[in-house]
């Protein structure tokens, strides 16, 4: 089985995606207060925590619960994380979701396998044919 990393935010989703695990590592972005413990990363040193998840045997991470857009500290950059900050800042020109996906699209290029929620609790996403009242 393949060793799997929750990103917690806010709100219940965490909980429930951490509970249906079987003994993930959790992190948070430091700043959020996740319903979960949490071990706090920071976006300013993205690629050091990437490759730290992958040192620790890392092979798949989730994203579960709402994430406020966190305020980047510019003397915090290492020079890794300093050389994709320009392809994230234009993802972020275009609006939160083309942020997210070039935030995505970075862990899977260190060689993390991005789950959705759904493959983790496929319960807690409407079937087709499901009505919702």
């Amino acid at each position: 089985m393949s060793r799997t990393a929750v990103i917690a935010g806010e709100g219940l989703l965490a909980p429930a995606v951490v509970g249906a695990l079987d003994g993930p590592a959790v992190y948070a972005l430091d700043g959020l207060n996740p319903l979960v413990q949490a071990a706090p990363f920071r976006l300013e040193r993205l690629v050091p925590f990437l490759d730290k998840l992958v040192a620790d045997g890392i092979e798949q991470v989730v994203f579960a619960g709402a994430i406020r857009r966190p305020r980047l500290e510019p003397d915090l950059f290492d020079p890794q994380t300093l050389q994709i900050v320009p392809r994230i800042l234009m993802a972020m020109q275009t609006g939160d979701d083309a942020a997210l996906r070039e935030v995505l699209a970075v862990f899977e290029e260190s060689g993390l396998r991005v789950l959705s929620v759904d493959q983790i609790l496929p319960e807690l996403v409407p079937q087709a044919g499901d009505s919702g009242g």
